[in-house]
């Protein structure tokens, strides 16, 4: 049955009270993280070859990051169909689910975080010598925060599903301002800072997650113990673990596309490229921050719609997000791209040209992948994932090893990223043909 005319208007007002909160924690985060950036990376910070080794290494795990963004939209897609047919039981459903599958996947990352991930990082990796005992430490801590961040999974989804983006803002806010004190405290530590750090950031990741836990057991049902139905629970893992599946390739591609590139950046031109590449993934995150808050915003919203059926408001918040992303992103990138000489110097004090080229390129990939949430949303809300993940994620897997054929051969050290904005928009251009193919069959 449709939404009614009335209670649209109460979630647009919703909507824009949470985008409000969002924007209000997003313009804080990105000034807090950018003045903790260059603290980490100066001379009384860890300096530029340590923040190359730090995020080398976190990049080795985060290779395997896809599982928590795989599972953060199952549960916050599963989540919001449950709300939108008022099915309490088969929320619960959905959240123990949901937390057993988080339990069971940071089982696997750990086993082969320590086997595989260990091997590559002793035997493949380049870093200082004399590093050798601390980075085996940050690797230790590298893979407990990806843990940590992956049994908070279902719990962050329900705050977001329920919409309580205040709360959301509020935790994340607050674990952003503790890694600021992290990395300030660094110009009083005279010995093994990267040490300190990797420990400190663990900690605050641990701090995040019991925040969020803590809040859902209080005030969501569905969070609480209670016996479960097992053909209920037995289907539930079926339709999770199916649209995981699928989504998984999506989350591997995005992966693989930055992570990836950093592996590359590590193996053919060695650290100091690493600390360039870093910054340009800062600016890469801010970027996806600034857009992907119109959709945390209205993103429970347009599936819930879909799930009813209500298609002329589905279309109508996907307009609507389609818009807002080109409109503000062009806004904000294209001053930003003509004065990134003078904001790098500002933010980092003394800055490379080859920080300045990569941070310019990664805008654009970013802004290309960006525009394509809203038909991810859709696609996902219809169930056609397999359809939409396949064609769109198996170009942007094209990205490392096309860019390593080219790097192999001799090519300079801009072809990865020109080569990431070729095939995001080939990937762009496959999700329209998709969304217009399969999006509303059942209309």
């Amino acid at each position: 049955m449709p939404c009614m005319s009335i209670f649209s208007n109460i979630t647009d007002r919703r909507i824009a009270a949470n985008t409000i909160w969002l924007y209000g924690r997003m313009v804080a985060i990105m000034l807090i993280n950018m003045l903790a950036v260059r603290f980490v990376r100066s001379d009384y910070g860890l300096g530029v070859e340590s923040y190359g080794v730090f995020n080398a290494i976190m990049g080795v795990v985060n290779i395997f990051v896809c599982m928590n963004t795989v599972l953060a939209n199952a549960a916050q897609r599963f989540f919001s169909i449950k709300l939108g047919e008022q099915d309490a039981d088969g929320l619960h459903n959905v959240f123990r689910v949901s937390v057993r599958i988080s339990i069971y996947s940071a089982a696997v990352a750990f086993l082969l975080f320590e086997t595989v991930g260990l091997w590559f990082v002793i035997e493949k990796m380049s870093y200082p010598a004399e590093l050798f005992d601390e980075v085996m430490v940050i690797y230790q801590t590298s893979i407990i925060t990806f843990i940590t961040l992956l049994v908070q999974v279902p719990f962050v989804a329900a705050v977001l599903t329920h919409e309580k983006m205040n709360v959301f803002s509020l935790i994340t806010l607050f674990t952003t301002v503790l890694n600021l004190g992290l990395a300030f405290t660094l110009r009083y530590c005279p010995t093994h800072r990267l040490l300190i750090y990797g420990i400190g950031y663990m900690c605050t990741t641990i701090i995040s997650m019991t925040l969020f836990i803590v809040y859902a057991k209080r005030h969501f049902p569905e969070s609480l113990r209670k016996s479960l139905h097992f053909d209920s629970v037995r289907t539930m893992y079926k339709d999770v673990l199916s649209f995981s599946g699928w989504t998984m390739l999506g989350s591997i591609a995005g992966v693989v596309l930055l992570q990836g590139t950093m592996l590359l950046y590590n193996t053919y031109f060695g650290p100091i490229a690493n600390a360039a590449f870093a910054i340009a993934m800062q600016i890469y995150g801010a970027f996806g921050t600034l857009g992907n808050n119109i959709l945390l915003a209205i993103r429970p919203q347009m599936i819930q719609c879909y799930a009813k059926r209500d298609y002329h408001q589905t279309r109508r918040y996907f307009w609507l997000s389609t818009a807002a992303l080109i409109i503000l992103l062009t806004i904000v990138a294209v001053p930003i791209e003509i004065c990134m000489p003078k904001l790098l110097h500002l933010w980092l004090g003394t800055v490379d040209e080859l920080t300045i080229i990569m941070s310019r390129l990664i805008i654009m990939v970013q802004i290309i992948l960006l525009i394509g949430n809203p038909i991810t949303i859709i696609m996902e809300a219809a169930g056609r994932v397999k359809e939409y993940h396949l064609p769109v994620e198996i170009s942007i897997l094209l990205c490392v090893p096309i860019s390593w054929i080219l790097l192999s051969h001799g090519a300079n050290i801009e072809s990865p990223l020109w080569v990431m904005i070729g095939m995001t928009i080939i990937a762009h251009l496959i999700r329209c043909i998709v969304l217009a193919r399969y999006a509303y069959k059942n209309e």
